[in-house]
């Protein structure tokens, strides 16, 4: 890994000559922040998170933001394998079972009630179930609402379908340990999960955990042993099809630029 290391510095070190600086970049991805909300891997001992974030969203029993993509709402595909990759990780860890009867069954209760209704057109309800028919998602919708009310409700165990997203499981099964303080050997765990990210292309949160939510220095752990692992390529420039990270300095240390932009607060 060293001698890997050391060879890729020289190479930077010999294009640069009498060029300017050149940094490294990765190819972008979209990654687990795009695909599945709440952001995964970005707090440690954060009991509350799944929940503070589904309050962002309802507000007297109704959904008053969509935190989706019209894109991603209209990909039944995903809508499914989301739904039971949930229900195979459990969806009483992400949402308690006080946490729904609270916030949420109200809203699941009122869609029963107004799915077969016709009786008040410019109910929200209603107009909720007319816009699943346009999308194509009414039946999907329809199911999903029938197994939560199954999980918290009736309080029956499901199995999931065999429609599952696996990298989403070990990514909630990663994130779900963060969240709970369950890590007990960070300088093991952490390694492991950037191996995990990287291994399936999600090549932006691979380099953001070398950083957050506990820096690698901080564990004793030499980042640029990681940076080197990604598909790394030397520009000037970075445009629409990659992250532009940072550079190797003269003295071979790894210097970032992107994590340093993403914190800047403006003049």
């Amino acid at each position: 890994m060293r001698q890997k290391l050391l060879l890729f510095i020289f190479i930077i070190t010999v294009i640069s000559c009498g060029t300017g600086k050149y940094y490294v970049n990765i190819p972008y991805k979209y990654n687990h922040d795009n695909w599945f909300k709440p952001k995964l891997f970005d707090c440690v001992d954060c009991k509350n998170k799944y929940t503070d974030f589904i309050k962002e969203y309802f507000e007297n029993d109704r959904v008053v933001f969509q935190p989706y993509s019209e894109k991603v709402i209209k990909n039944r595909k995903y809508i499914s394998e989301t739904h039971n990759t949930l229900i195979k990780f459990g969806y009483k860890k992400i949402i308690p079972v006080e946490f729904y009867s609270t916030n949420i069954k109200g809203f699941i209760d009122s869609l029963f009630y107004w799915k077969e209704n016709n009786s008040d057109t410019a109910n929200y309800y209603y107009k909720f179930w007319q816009r699943r028919k346009s999308q194509d998602t009414y039946h999907l919708t329809f199911q999903i609402i029938s197994d939560l009310n199954e999980i918290y409700t009736l309080n029956n165990s499901l199995t999931p379908s065999t429609q599952l997203n696996d990298t989403l499981l070990r990514a909630l099964e990663y994130d779900y340990k963060m969240v709970n303080g369950e890590v007990e050997r960070p300088k093991e765990f952490y390694p492991v999960l950037f191996d995990f990210l990287n291994s399936t292309g999600q090549y932006v949160p691979a380099y953001k955990i070398l950083y957050k939510p506990i820096d690698f220095t901080e564990l004793g752990l030499d980042k640029s042993k990681f940076v080197i692992k990604l598909p790394l390529d030397t520009v000037k420039q970075s445009d629409y099809t990659t992250f532009r990270l940072g550079y190797f300095d003269n003295n071979n240390n790894w210097i970032d630029s992107w994590i340093k932009s993403t914190e800047y607060d403006g003049p």
